[in-house]
């Protein structure tokens, strides 16, 4: 958890946020630490948080079922998000397709109005910044993986920008839910092809990068689809970029 903004903070408060022996703690080796430059104050360490850049670990992992109706995920109960308070970060999904069913029956649907940070950002509008891989990819592989921009169309192993109608295999996916906000546009995993390779196939889709408020909890909600009877499992992570 970062350390607080103001106000009194102890060697043992950084000692801890840094992970190191809480015992005959020196600020000048905690600065080192966390790589501040001399002069070394305590103040430096304000809203100070020990948080790599890049991928965080998985935040919440979800094994799907099929379902007719839109579900809602929300951050405050599903994860916890007061340690990326202050950061700059993508929201970032996998989805991987199931591996018992018809391949092609896995379709996974977002809606177009995310919550993130302080605020919403959706791809109605624009797709600018919201990307997509476009061959399988393991949730081990973000680092390794390459992005393109979310596009309409319905093309395999990717996933595709649709509005106004479900996604067009048979037996998955719904139809945008007038009582559900931010559903009119959805991005979804198109898991047509070939059952030797849709099965188990993973996609990588992630956000722009919004800045988080350094007082209180990011918001996140979205809303999500899986209906079919291949749907898979989906992950949710924090790409911190800044």
């Amino acid at each position: 958890m970062a350390l607080p903004n103001s106000g009194p903070i102890s060697g043992s408060q950084i000692a801890s946020e840094l992970s190191v022996s809480s015992t005959n703690v020196s600020l000048a080796g905690m600065a080192d630490t966390a790589s501040f430059s001399a002069p070394d104050a305590y103040s430096d360490f304000y809203g100070y948080s020990n948080i790599p850049l890049g991928l965080t670990s998985v935040l919440h992992t979800q094994n799907l079922s099929s379902s007719t109706a839109w579900d809602i995920f929300q951050g405050g109960s599903e994860i916890n998000l007061t340690p990326y308070r202050g950061k700059t970060a993508r929201l970032v999904i996998h989805y991987t397709n199931g591996t018992s069913g018809t391949s092609y029956q896995g379709d996974f649907q977002i809606g177009a109005i995310i919550s993130l940070g302080a605020g919403d950002i959706s791809f109605a509008s624009s797709t600018t910044n919201f990307q997509t891989t476009r061959t399988n990819s393991s949730n081990s592989s973000y680092a390794s993986s390459t992005f393109y921009t979310l596009a309409d169309g319905s093309s395999s192993g990717r996933w595709n920008r649709r509005n106004t109608s479900k996604p067009p295999s048979s037996g998955t996916g719904l139809v945008p839910d007038v009582t559900v906000t931010g559903t009119q546009y959805y991005a979804y995993t198109e898991t047509s092809g070939a059952s030797s390779t849709m099965l188990g196939y993973g996609f990588w889709f992630r956000t722009p990068a919004v800045t988080f408020d350094s007082n209180t909890d990011p918001s996140l909600e979205f809303t999500y689809a899986h209906f079919g009877s291949n749907v898979g499992s989906f992950r949710v992570y924090l790409d911190i970029t800044a």
